[in-house]
């Protein structure tokens, strides 16, 4: 294995790369703001601006230079952070030894604590996990608390460390190895890109903005300062039930590994699924949200003749830019549409993307993949300043055998099965949808 020394000359090679490039790119988007800048003191009207626009065409270009910059600096930056990590398994301790506390003792292990164990150590699954062999008690375990909303929330932040979702604990710093090694980073989700906060009310009042005018500029004393003209409309948002229900044979509530597995993956992971497809598709009718893919008002791009899909992604980043004075913050994709992406190759047979690095980026911005977008359609937006989900209450689960299923006319009591229910509810706002740009193929 190489000594430590060369994966340190290699990291020291490689930030020096980086430095130099991203001096480059602040060039080069200085020279693009400037264009911007430019065009918008010539009454030139941004926001009216659209793909195929000259002008819209002639900015576009002139960021693509610096986007392009930003994206080899975040590949070069994803094989630097590989060789921190092997560089830590090379050196001395190998990333073995614990860190330890002011008082010089070494820490213990950390207990682990899932959502599924906060269910089998509830009084309602130990009662009915004491009845499972008489066939005559029904099951019947009632909203057991398994997530507060704030937990939830922190959980549904975090992409390190904290995944509620897989139900994994936290992991603080002082549990972390040393030397350094390479942490686990799941790639991002739509869940993870936009706001997210709490409410306490089943109808939430917010305020739609369709359109951001920067007033602010220089005024001498004594002069009445420049008032901003946004345009806001009074929305109301009401809280949606968002249910998961399972099918388990009654045998699986003895299992409690099996049980735990259960909940701590495929009953989280749906439940994040439904709620990010409403924030995507709802169509706003009934109790579905009204998804971003279905709010009027946001932008499009969508690829055309000889383009590349790379072309109309960074059409739909400069329309952001132009209309919400402020970049992008993530790209969506379904995987498919992605892959065609990740699969380009230069003339010389390699491919432009670096197929080892732990997270995806195009033009530099981080991007989800993931098959609640329709193939062949994607979002470039702002997501955090564009649309928030408002978490209402706990996370609870239901369990019981009294239950009938309707279309099979299956009573679950006589059939040995257990239906398992887990919920969220919550609510969901585009605030912003010029901050949003969908992407379209041919």
């Amino acid at each position: 294995m190489p000594d430590v020394k060369d994966f340190e000359t290699e990291i020291t090679k490689l930030n020096s790369a980086i430095a130099e490039k991203e001096q480059v790119s602040v060039v080069k988007r200085s020279a693009a703001d400037k264009l911007r800048d430019d065009m918008l003191a010539s009454d030139v009207q941004l926001r009216e601006l659209k793909p195929g626009d000259e002008a819209f065409d002639k900015i576009d270009e002139a960021y693509k230079e610096t986007d392009g910059l930003n994206d080899e600096v975040a590949q070069m930056r994803a094989v630097r952070d590989r060789m921190y990590g092997w560089a830590s398994k090379a050196g001395p301790g190998k990333g073995k030894e614990p860190s330890t506390r002011g008082g010089g003792g070494v820490d213990a292990p950390r207990t682990r604590e899932t959502i599924g164990r906060r269910f089998i150590d509830s009084e309602g699954y130990e009662r009915a996990r004491s009845s499972l062999g008489n066939n005559k008690v029904p099951v019947n375990i009632q909203g057991v608390p398994i997530l507060t909303r704030e937990e939830l929330l922190d959980g549904l932040r975090t992409r390190a460390g904290l995944d509620l979702t897989s139900g994994q604990a936290a992991v603080t710093p002082e549990f972390q190895l040393i030397p350094p090694v390479e942490l686990p980073v799941r790639q991002p989700r739509i869940i993870d890109m936009i706001d997210l906060q709490t409410t306490d009310t089943d109808a939430v009042v917010w305020l739609q903005q369709t359109q951001r005018v920067l007033a602010a500029m220089p005024t001498p004393s004594g002069t009445n300062a420049p008032q901003e003209t946004d345009a806001f409309a009074r929305q109301t948002a009401m809280v949606r039930r968002i249910p998961v229900l399972l099918t388990v044979p009654k045998e699986v509530l003895a299992d409690e590994a099996r049980l735990q597995g259960i909940l701590n993956k495929q009953m989280m992971e749906d439940t994040r699924l439904s709620a990010e497809y409403q924030a995507l598709l709802g169509d706003g009718t009934g109790e579905n949200f009204l998804g971003i893919l279905n709010t009027s008002g946001i932008g499009s791009s969508a690829k055309a003749g000889s383009d590349y899909d790379l072309d109309a992604i960074h059409r739909g980043i400069t329309y952001v830019r132009l209309n919400l004075f402020e970049d992008p913050d993530g790209i969506g994709q379904h995987p498919t549409d992605l892959e065609k992406i990740m699969l380009q190759k230069d003339n010389y047979g390699r491919y432009v993307f670096d197929p080892s690095a732990e997270q995806t980026t195009i033009w530099g911005f981080p991007t989800v993949a993931t098959p609640v977008f329709p193939e062949g359609t994607g979002v470039v937006a702002n997501w955090r300043m564009a649309a928030t989900m408002w978490l209402r209450e706990d996370v609870v689960i239901t369990a019981t055998d009294g239950y009938t299923d309707v279309p099979s006319n299956t009573n679950y009591f006589s059939a040995g099965l257990v239906a398992i229910l887990a919920q969220i509810r919550a609510a969901f706002a585009v605030e912003r949808p010029f901050a949003i740009c969908e992407i379209t193929s041919e």
